[in-house]
């Protein structure tokens, strides 16, 4: 399981807890579980906070509330990416 959701992170766009754990079918604390493990292991961690994005907010489905959210991002890391090649 900590495979699809590597995948699913690297794959999707922008997608909420409750996106992901609807399309791999678990729940929203298991899901929350996973990512931390994978956290843990150093496959993918948080991304910047918000305010400092290096990419464009162009057609970022965040980009009106980024600042007034408490987003959580995360990012693969190297390791994380060779892990799905």
């Amino acid at each position: 399981m900590l495979k699809e959701v590597l995948s699913l992170m690297k794959t999707a766009d922008y997608l909420s807890k409750a996106q992901m754990a609807g399309q791999l079918k678990i729940s929203e604390a298991f899901l929350t579980e996973l990512i931390a493990q994978l956290e843990r292991m150093g496959y993918i961690r948080e991304a910047s906070p918000a305010g400092s994005c290096q990419g464009s907010c162009l057609g970022c489905p965040f980009s009106k509330g980024c600042a007034q959210l408490p987003l959580k991002m995360y990012t693969l890391t190297e390791k994380g990416r060779r892990a799905l090649a």
